[in-house]
């Protein structure tokens, strides 16, 4: 179980003459895909194109505090916001409509003179016990042990978790994928040694990476859940990789990465060489 980033996000919407919806908020799509999920959550609660929506970064001068972009929040957090401002321009524009009168005139109507303007919030804090903030995943890890050379290499790997209405499943394959990638780097490779208060590993040549040619099978199974968004956790994979390592070759591992060397060192010596979990 792992909780979301929670918060504080505020947003605006402003609907200008002609029916073009401007978004205003502070969150920065630092290639999230934060600006094409906020468009389709406006489009799919008002009933309009994505198309009529352009999206504005704004300071503290346009609109009210905003955290920022981090922690796993963005979706989650500013996407309920703009979820709760949608909704809010649904409403003024509905108390208006003439009989007979689409959203879309009623708006444009609205808009005419000068433009509409509404904002949404959404406000959380993990005392309160969102369910929506809590995301459950694990995985099964199929991983073979040398106890000779003390070589850990995981052969299989899958991930189950669930997840809320997914906005992009383009972005969102890509986190989950790119979480695994990330995991493994920091459960099997990416390692920073100290000698003298001196970095032994100053540059990519000596730091370990994940390459193409590391990356496992990899298969990720999705379990729509009644409330929340999604996220994927590489923290889990080392989890599996400590709990793998320690039913096959009796070693109780307590520091990441689980490196050739450090495994050699810490595992007892077997009359059977290779084990698989």
């Amino acid at each position: 179980m792992r909780a979301h980033g929670s918060g504080t996000t505020y947003v605006k919407l402003r609907v200008h003459a002609g029916g073009t919806i401007e978004l205003l908020l502070g969150a920065v799509d630092q290639g999230n895909g934060l600006y094409t999920a906020v468009r389709r959550v406006i489009a799919e609660t008002l009933g309009v194109t994505e198309q009529a929506i352009i999206v504005t970064r704004a300071d503290t001068s346009q609109i009210t505090f905003d955290q920022g972009s981090g922690h796993s929040r963005v979706t989650h957090v500013v996407g309920r916001a703009v979820h709760d401002a949608a909704e809010r321009l649904r409403t003024l524009v509905d108390d208006a409509r003439l009989p007979g009168e689409s959203f879309q005139s009623a708006m444009v109507r609205l808009a005419a003179e000068e433009p509409l303007m509404v904002e949404g919030k959404f406000v959380t804090d993990h005392g309160e016990q969102v369910p929506g903030d809590l995301t459950f995943g694990a995985y099964a890890v199929d991983a073979h042990v040398d106890r000779d050379t003390g070589e850990l290499r995981i052969h299989n790997a899958t991930f189950v978790m669930d997840a809320g209405q997914i906005i992009n499943p383009v972005a969102h394959q890509g986190q989950i994928d790119g979480g695994f990638i990330f995991g493994l780097g920091a459960a099997l490779m990416e390692d920073v040694t100290l000698s003298d208060g001196r970095v032994n590993t100053p540059s990519l040549g000596e730091y370990k990476l994940p390459t193409m040619r590391d990356i496992p099978p990899f298969k990720s199974i999705v379990l729509r859940a009644p409330d929340g968004a999604d996220h994927t956790a590489p923290a889990w994979l080392a989890s599996s990789r400590t709990w793998a390592l320690r039913q096959r070759s009796s070693t109780r591992s307590t520091t990441l990465p689980a490196c050739n060397s450090a495994t050699y060192r810490s595992a007892p010596r077997p009359s059977s060489p290779r084990f698989t979990v």
